[in-house]
């Protein structure tokens, strides 16, 4: 399909690194790409309306006069398909970055200690104007042309340190594991438009320029919201001879989306479990391999 163009780039690395015996562990990860296609719509990909008119487009009609312009038909959802892809110019860059990185270390059989950090970033810029002769310029009311900028971006950003302790005496057999996380989320973006351009050579280019800024018809607007997400938490798993199952946990939790006398919560749990597969009267059976009974 003409003018549906989609470039895209990408990009990865992926690091490891142990020293002391495989005691202290690094380990690094990125994601980077960048995105870029052509949009037959304000703010969104392409337009489906040229779809539908390509569709219900009289085969016999014609679709430019002899002198080159485009045929116009009086008609309720009626317009001409060609001057709909060629009557706009619209541009959509991403870029996309995402960062992982992790440290364990392991001073004694059962004890780690682990830090995980990761922020994902990713933005936007887009514009899209109309040509002169694009079918909706007099539908509407744009005069020569119209025109729209914007932007977008977020934020996301973890932090992680958990200490686990594994030990097993005789048949019995547990896990401890604590720690912290810290979430932080940001979103942001900026947006515009404007008409009745004294020529549509500017497209996008000199947004000012649109008589619709200058009457008070032209639309802006900008957006910002942030969040903070904040958890201790513990857990504790213990088994005997692996048949015998119990889970509890308690994380405490804060966040910024709520009100300031509601933003923290306890959130405990419990559960109990048996491994019935392991029971001898099932250890042998064709039945199934692995049957486990959970409650909590």
């Amino acid at each position: 399909l003409k003018r549906s163009d989609d470039e895209q780039l990408r990009g990865n690395f992926d690091l490891n690194h142990s020293m002391f015996n495989n005691k202290l562990k690094f380990h690094l990860n990125g994601i980077f790409g960048k995105r870029k296609y052509w949009t037959g719509g304000d703010g969104y990909s392409f337009n489906t309306y040229i779809y539908r008119q390509a569709l219900i487009r009289n085969p016999t009609d014609s679709v430019r006069h002899a002198d080159g312009t485009y045929v116009k038909r009086d008609g309720y959802f009626y317009d001409n398909p060609v001057a709909l892809l060629n009557g706009v110019d619209g541009n959509n860059t991403e870029n996309t970055t995402r960062l992982n990185g992790s440290v364990i270390f392991n001073p004694i059989d059962g004890l780690n200690f682990k830090l995980l950090i990761s922020q994902n970033t990713w933005t936007q810029l887009r514009g899209y104007a109309t040509k002169v002769d694009y079918p909706s310029n007099n539908q509407n009311g744009w005069g020569n042309s119209f025109a729209s900028r914007g932007t977008s971006a977020s934020t996301d950003k973890l932090l992680e340190f958990t200490t686990d302790y594994t030990r097993s005496i005789g048949l019995n057999n547990i896990t401890l594991l604590g720690g912290y996380s810290y979430q932080y989320a940001n979103d942001e973006g900026f947006w515009m438009n404007n008409w009745y351009f004294p020529t549509d050579v500017y497209g996008y280019s000199n947004i000012g320029a649109g008589n619709a800024l200058t009457d008070g018809s032209a639309r802006i607007s900008s957006n910002m919201s942030e969040s903070k997400l904040i958890g201790f938490f513990g857990r504790i798993n213990y088994n005997w001879n692996k048949k015998y199952l119990l889970m509890a946990s308690l994380r405490r939790e804060g966040s910024s989306k709520f009100g300031s006398n509601y933003r923290w919560g306890m959130f405990p749990a419990v559960s109990a479990g048996w491994r019935v597969s392991q029971e001898k009267f099932l250890q042998n059976s064709d039945i199934s391999n692995d049957l486990k009974l959970r409650a909590g």
